[in-house]
């Protein structure tokens, strides 16, 4: 496929992706999502005065008691957006509905993002524009980034973040050198999951370890080795310093906590200690032990998790058809099996093992985070909490699959077409039998 019609077709699926977000956030009414009604009063707080809230503003607060406000936390980078956005809209219109939809917008705009960064990472990897535009697509239209793309939250900003610091790790692992462009894309990651949501804090980890790792082999080849060392840390330190800190240092100044997660359950326990009921249970809490929570209710945990992960709409309670979990599913465990399959013929570079070992870690950490909360903190099993594991999944699919039709080009072509008929129809189907009738 030409370059020029390979970029007509990005901007032609990008739009669809766009189409498909807005036409899903016009439909989904307001607090018809997980988290959505505290979300956005902090967009609103911001749009209405100009300035970040705190935990204790009445206004971030949940109507209902337990002192529940995420001002308390430094992730800032979405509602900000939604803010600006809402101040954009407000010039030609201040209803309620059009306010949402500008908020929402930002979680649109991060879907469409973070399905062209993973196409981006799949042509890095495979060469071939027709895995790129089938990545777009595949990522695009998942049925949970659908859904997250469609209302205020901060997982999807999150999504964007970790695909941006795994592309980074992709490109100078194949290119197997680390130069000061590959150093502001790597901050321009940090500063999204960083600010944009606690849960991908795992793979800010392992990409600054992966980090140190490049630049160190790559100035070997230098001979002011540690000068070039030093000045790429500067480089990432300096724009994180200026960028990210000051959200930390306001949240430490105000509550004694750089994250705020601490502020967040210590105001909670108060509201208890007030008299109030607990909203934040833990599977240990109902006296559960490890194996009684991953089995508990019928095995809820990892069902929940694994079809939310997939895709669970509304509060959790719009759950899909078991031949669609299977469809999707099955599609993405195959690839990620083709590709474990072909990678193991394949001798790993030290610059290829690092990036696996880094991406691994990230995954693994993200994991254990997730099931550590829902057993000590809160019960959660829901898959958006570990949607950042889709990126690398989705990286091994589409290679696993690029892999094994390689060498049949007229097949890769068939598999291209009838994969963007399957994935269009079953949007359609989707958002027709699960959001717009329910």
């Amino acid at each position: 496929m030409k370059r020029r019609s390979s970029q007509l077709f990005i901007v032609l699926l990008s739009m669809v992706l766009f189409v498909t977000y807005l036409i899903w956030a016009i439909t989904i009414p307001f607090d018809g999502a997980p988290d959505e009604y505290l979300r956005y009063k902090i967009p609103m707080f911001i749009y209405k005065h100009g300035y970040l809230p705190t935990g204790y503003d009445a206004e971030t607060l949940f109507d209902r008691g337990g002192n529940w406000s995420y001002g308390f936390y430094s992730q800032f980078l979405a509602p900000l957006f939604s803010a600006l956005f809402m101040k954009v809209t407000s010039l030609f219109s201040q209803s309620d509905q059009a306010l949402l939809l500008s908020a929402r917008f930002t979680s649109i705009v991060s879907g469409i993002l973070t399905a062209n960064v993973v196409a981006l990472s799949v042509l890095r990897i495979t060469k071939s524009e027709y895995f790129r535009l089938l990545t777009i697509l595949f990522v695009g239209l998942w049925p949970q980034i659908i859904f997250l793309s469609s209302y205020v939250n901060n997982d999807i900003i999150g999504l964007l973040g970790v695909a941006l610091v795994i592309d980074v790790i992709v490109k100078t692992s194949i290119s197997r050198k680390w130069t000061y462009f590959d150093t502001l894309y790597l901050a321009l990651g940090f500063i999204v999951c960083l600010l944009g949501y606690i849960n991908t804090y795992g793979f800010v980890l392992f990409a600054g370890l992966y980090f140190l790792f490049a630049i160190n082999n790559t100035s070997k080849l230098n001979k002011n080795n540690l000068v070039t060392i030093a000045k790429h840390c500067f480089l990432l330190s300096i724009i994180l310093i200026v960028i990210v800190a000051p959200f930390f240092i306001r949240n430490f100044l105000l509550y004694g906590d750089f994250f705020g997660s601490s502020a967040f359950e210590a105001a909670h326990q108060k509201w208890i200690e007030q008299g109030g009921e607990s909203m934040l249970n833990g599977a240990v809490s109902y006296g559960r032990n490890f194996v009684e929570f991953l089995t508990w209710r019928n095995y809820d945990f990892i069902v929940w998790t694994w079809q939310s992960f997939i895709g669970r709409f509304s509060y959790m309670s719009l759950v899909l058809s078991d031949f669609l979990y299977n469809a999707y599913w099955y599609s993405l465990i195959l690839g990620v099996i083709l590709s474990m399959y072909y990678s193991i013929k394949k001798k790993l570079s030290v610059w290829s093992f690092s990036a696996h070992l880094s991406i691994a870690g990230s995954m693994l950490l993200t994991v254990l985070l997730h099931v550590y909360r829902s057993y000590f903190t809160d019960y959660q099993p829901q898959g958006r909490y570990i949607i950042g594991l889709f990126v690398p999944l989705c990286l091994m699919m589409m290679f696993g699959y690029y892999s094994l039709l390689k060498k049949y080009p007229k097949v890769q072509r068939l598999v291209f077409s009838l994969s963007v008929c399957l994935l269009v129809a079953s949007s359609i189907h989707i958002y027709k039998i699960y959001i717009y009738d329910s």
